[in-house]
Parts: C-alpha cells; structure tokens; sequence
C-alpha cells in the first residue's frame, strides 16, 4: 500500500464496495462510541431504536420503514459519524446530516443508477451520498457558493500524493509573488479587487492581501483542471473566516476582537492537503460505483430539467427567516470572486425565504397575499400588527411559500410518475408573537397541488448548535423537522 492510500485511509472511513451494490446495507454503530457529539449517552446497540422514558426514539440510522407519526432522534451519534465522505470540507448553516439522504435513497426498492435531484442541494450531502450508490446525482441551488462546495465534494480528482505537495507549494510560492502588489493597490473601505467595502470592518490588509493571492494563484495553477481548482477554492473559502474576525460559532454576523487569527498561506496548506487526500479516495469510491454529477446554479422553481425525468427527490428547504445565507457567505463570495458587490442586494432576494434584510419599502405597499387558504390569515395577521417589523414579516412569509409552491409544480414536472419525493422541513416558526405550522402548511400546498403523502414522520434536532439554528427568545426555536414522503397523486 502506498503512502498515499495508507495516510488517507486513516483518515476517511471509505464505503465498503458491498455497501455501494447494494444501498440497504448499513454498518452498525456500536454501543462503545461515545464521542458525545449530539449528548445523549443511550446509544443504541445494532441499530435498534431504545427509548429514554419519552416518545422520541434515538437511533444510529432511520429505519427502513419509519413509524409513522414517530419521532426520531440522532443524537448520540459522533463527529465522526457525521463528517465521513469528506462532509466537514466547508461549513454550512442547517445542513443536511448524511444519515437523512442515506436512508431516503435506501427508502422502497432503490434500482440501479437513479436520477437523484435536491434542488436545493447546500453544501452537496445530499449528491455525495447519492455519488456513493452509483446514482446520477443533480443539484441545483441560487448560491454561487454552494455550487462551488458541491462540486468540490463531488469532484473525482486523480492526481498522486507527490503532485498534491508540488502542487500546493506552486500555489504557495506564486501567492508569495502576488501578494505584494494586491497589498498595495488593497485600500480599505473601497471595493477593491472585487471585495466589498466593508471588509476592512472583519479583516486586517495583511490576511485579506494573502487570500486574494491565493485565490489568483489557484485559479493560475489549476486553469486546465476545474475540479481541481473548483475543489481548491473551496478549500480556501473553508478557512477564510479562520483569518478574520468574524465568530465562526455564529450564524448571524459577529464581531470577535478576542480571537486569534489564523496565518492564510500555513492554514490554506494543511486543510487543503488533508481535504485533497480525503477527496482522491472518495473520488476512486464514485468511479468504482459508475457515479454521475451535475451541479448547477439555479432556483427550485426552475431547475431546467426534462420533464418525468427525476426517480427520487431528495431536499430540505430553507427556514423561514432564520438564516440569512447569503450573509452568511457574504465575504466568501467576495473572496472566490463569485459576485460582484454590487449585485450583492439583488442577491439576497433571489433566495426563497428571503430574511428581513432584503425586504424593500416597494415590496410592502400593499398586504402580500399569495391565494392561499392556510398562509393569507397568516399574512394577514402580521399586518395587522402594524410594525415595520411584523409587515416586513409578513412579505417574507408570502414571499417564502409563494417561491415553496412554485418550487412544488416544478417538482411534479421534473418527477417520474412513479418517483419519491423526500422532504425535510422545520416544523414550526415562531414570528412576531404567532406561530407558523410551516411543514402542514407547505404539506396541504403540495397536496393541493397532486402529491399524496405516502409516509410522514419527525427528526428531533438534537444539536441545535451544530446546526446554528439558535435563535432570539422572539423567534423562537426549531426544535424538530417534519420528514414527508410525497408521490405522485397520478402514480
């Protein structure tokens, strides 16, 4: 075995070839792990659910065949239970943990290399686990950033472990190059090299002069390999936020003069080496499995698919204002160049539950009623409240599922007639003093509009903080998802 394999092995846990032919298989979680990542010291013994006194049953894997009605509950799993298949690469607010899709594409008869779409796909969990099976994974999302991460975790690169070091020092020395003119012409406040004018606000010239140069010298050295240099930048993005001020434990935008900043030439070196080694075996794991990717930027309302042409839908939406992704990932698409400031505003509305940030004083002139039975009292109530804040509340809510239903009519265009649809959405929102039965209400639209509930259960989120849903005492907590399954009313 050379170095290569042997370095990387240690550190990925590869799916075993049984469990790529055959997606039912499971490795059992024994009741030594005790990581206590998700604090809940039950564990249980070979993947049996055990029970705590409540009605939530704690489990290492769904079952198969899920009660329905039931509540289930991951939380003694271990970081490393979770962030196998390189799933830690970057990030991400609310994501998807991997046993959710692992179990959809292994929920009913699963055939050989189905066509799996999350259309809403984040940080591309979803399109790894689906990678995995053999299956022709397709993800879209309007984030420029998510389609840069998930196509880095879906990359299948070949290079050996000698090129990963010569390459990273090549990368290296001409950052070192680089560095002093993008210094000089760098000048806080402005939107110099595409950055946008507050930056100077979270970075320091010095650390913000070396990211630049790196991003210049990947995009240099990796111009005839994109997935390489798709897969690099992801990595440089990952630890970004390491050298600046911004709380990496916040998903709201915070300010920490305490913290100590990481160096960017040493710190983009080791996590990019790590994550290449990790990446190589994943990407021998895709290649042995017959898997096909395709990651685009695109809304969920529009995903630009053939008609009937998807066998399984595998998503979970955003909340409603509870994260703000595109501030979130604000510097980060600055940094990889993916947006132009100015553009940054339009940005934040093209996502679907927009935050109260990106509501414009035209967009409340009139009640934003969207023709529904179950939201417009909603909607209607939060205006009657008065408030710039409630009002602006009520636009996101109108705005949110009016993008959710038109997300639905394209699901049920895309979607073979015998197809599954997947859905993982937070139960309820708590808004301005009222609260909102999200997933029943999003669960009656899609009804309404030809899909049959075939199946609904619940996944209690455990770990809150891992998923940085912690919210203010007025809006409340998520404090579990409803997981549906949809079909098609005509199948």
């Amino acid at each position: 075995m050379d170095m290569l394999q042997s370095d990387v092995e240690s550190v990925l846990r590869e799916p075993a070839r049984a469990e790529l032919q055959n997606p039912r298989m499971r490795t059992q979680k024994t009741p030594e792990v005790q990581e206590e990542l998700f604090g809940c010291s039950q564990v249980s013994p070979s993947g049996t659910p055990t029970r705590d006194g409540s009605s939530t049953q704690f489990v290492s894997e769904l079952p198969v065949d899920p009660t329905d009605g039931a509540e289930y509950s991951f939380r003694h799993l271990t970081r490393k239970d979770v962030v196998q298949n390189n799933h830690s690469l970057h990030k991400y607010p609310a994501k998807f943990i991997p046993q959710i899709p692992q179990w959809a594409l292994a929920y009913g008869d699963p055939k050989p290399h189905e066509t799996i779409l999350d259309p809403f796909c984040g940080s591309g969990t979803t399109l790894v686990e689906a990678g995995l099976r053999g299956s022709y994974a397709i993800g879209t999302d309007v984030s420029p950033l998510a389609v840069v991460i998930t196509r880095a975790k879906t990359a299948r690169i070949t290079i050996t472990e000698s090129r990963v070091t010569a390459l990273l020092d090549s990368i290296l020395i001409r950052a070192g190059r680089l560095v002093a003119p993008i210094s000089r012409d760098l000048v806080p406040d402005s939107q110099s090299h595409g950055l946008h004018e507050t930056w100077s606000f979270w970075f320091r010239p010095s650390e913000m002069s070396l990211l630049l140069a790196l991003r210049n010298a990947i995009t240099t050295e990796c111009g005839t390999d994109p997935e390489l240099e798709q897969f690099l930048l992801a990595c440089l993005s990952s630890i970004a936020k390491s050298c600046s001020f911004l709380n990496e434990d916040q998903i709201k935008v915070r300010f920490d003069k305490t913290k100590k900043l990481a160096e960017p030439l040493q710190a983009f070196q080791s996590f990019a080496r790590d994550s290449l080694l990790k990446q190589i075996v994943l990407g021998r794991a895709y290649r042995r499995a017959g898997a096909r990717f395709l990651t685009e930027k695109r809304c969920a309302t529009s995903t630009g698919l053939p008609p009937k042409s998807v066998d399984r839908i595998i998503t979970s939406p955003p909340y409603i204002n509870a994260i703000d992704y595109s501030m979130a990932h604000k510097y980060n698409l600055f940094i990889l160049g993916l947006l132009d400031p100015a553009l940054f505003k339009a940005h934040c509305r093209e996502y679907i539950g927009v935050t109260e940030r990106a509501v414009r004083s035209q967009d409340l002139q009139t009640v934003p009623l969207i023709a529904d039975d179950g939201v417009d009292p909603i909607i209607n109530a939060l205006w009657a409240q008065g408030t710039p804040t409630s009002r602006n509340r009520a636009f996101v809510i109108g705005q949110y599922f009016r993008g959710m239903r038109s997300a639905f009519e394209e699901f049920l265009r895309v979607l073979r007639p015998q197809g599954q649809f997947f859905f993982v959405v937070g139960e309820t929102n708590r808004i301005c003093g009222l609260t909102v039965e999200t997933a029943a209400l999003l669960s009656s639209i899609a009804q309404r509009l030809g899909f049959v509930v075939a199946q609904q259960f619940y996944h209690c989120l455990a770990n809150r903080s891992s998923m940085r849903l912690n919210r203010s005492t007025t809006g409340g907590t998520v404090k579990r998802e409803a997981i549906y399954i949809f079909r098609n009313k005509g199948a």
